[in-house]
């Protein structure tokens, strides 16, 4: 069999698939006898049913015996399959193993993810910029008591700590809406068979040395489930598409140039808040957003 076949359902082309696609879909029910399928040397589509060794051999029906067949002695039955040949006339190995899933486009049921709440990269903008402003306020005004020849007095330093409390808070709530939207979008991939569950996405970025692999499970791997997921259902077409090497970036620069990961940040977050927000709408206006280009 060939290696670029195309699939055609409902009228939408998807494809082109492997032959070990095409099996990883017979054996989900997602490719049925009636199915289409075409590839380049064809005149026109053909049914699933059609291609040797896709689907199994249905036996023929077994003829009324005139006589007693003679019985046959434990042992001695064996049995061929047939044996499929390539489109080069070469015998096909027998693909019996669950193969990876695959990346294209795959028709199937709608997505379900669980009831979520939009996702405001805004926020995240006003707690970083409200922290970092009170950081450099507070080290202006320590610099000006520390060389001032008036004694500070006990007012002045209430108000020196409430805004050093103040900063430390804005900082604290934007690494935990941070984690909050990291943990929001992982739970969404978990009907899509996700590489890992929310609360390890999120927690084991908290522990020392681990945290340096595990950069590029939550966000890398994020990128790549959430890109394989949104193909693979129909009424997802809509989706916005994580850029994996924008993650990897920021993975990589997380662990040796943190400045630039700083930077990263900023388109990154959007591109998640952007995809927990699509997936927070009804699923009437998800089917019917119009696919990115």
């Amino acid at each position: 069999m060939s290696n670029q076949w195309h699939l055609l359902i409902n009228g939408q082309q998807y494809g082109p698939y492997s032959e070990e696609d095409l099996l990883q879909f017979v054996r989900e029910g997602r490719v049925v006898r009636d199915s289409l399928l075409w590839t380049e040397g064809m005149h026109e589509w053909v049914a699933a049913a059609t291609l040797e060794g896709l689907f199994p051999a249905v036996p023929a029906a077994v003829p009324a015996a005139r006589a007693m067949p003679r019985p046959v002695a434990a042992g001695n039955v064996t049995s061929r399959s047939p044996q499929r040949t390539t489109s080069a006339g070469k015998p096909a190995t027998q693909r019996g193993r669950v193969g990876k899933a695959p990346t294209h486009a795959v028709p199937s049921g709608p997505y379900q993810p669980p009831q979520i709440k939009a996702a405001d990269f805004r926020w995240l903008l006003i707690l970083l910029g409200s922290g970092v402003t009170l950081v450099v306020i507070a080290i202006w005004a320590q610099w000006q008591l520390n060389h001032s020849e008036v004694k500070a007095q006990a007012a002045q330093i209430m108000w020196l700590r409430l805004m050093w409390l103040a900063a430390v808070g804005c900082l604290m709530a934007w690494v935990g809406s941070n984690g909050i939207y990291l943990y929001r979008i992982w739970s969404i991939l978990q009907h899509g068979r996700a590489r890992t569950t929310p609360a390890k996405a999120v927690g084991l970025l908290f522990v020392p040395l681990f945290n340096m692999y595990w950069n590029f499970v939550a966000f890398y791997g994020l990128a790549q489930d959430w890109n394989r997921i949104t193909t693979r259902h129909a009424d997802l077409n809509g989706a916005p598409k994580l850029n994996a090497k924008l993650f990897l970036a920021f993975s990589c620069c997380s662990i040796v140039a943190p400045p630039v990961a700083l930077i990263l940040w900023f388109p990154l977050m959007q591109q998640i808040c952007r995809a927990i927000t699509f997936m927070a709408m009804r699923p009437r206006l998800r089917a019917s957003t119009p696919r990115p280009k």
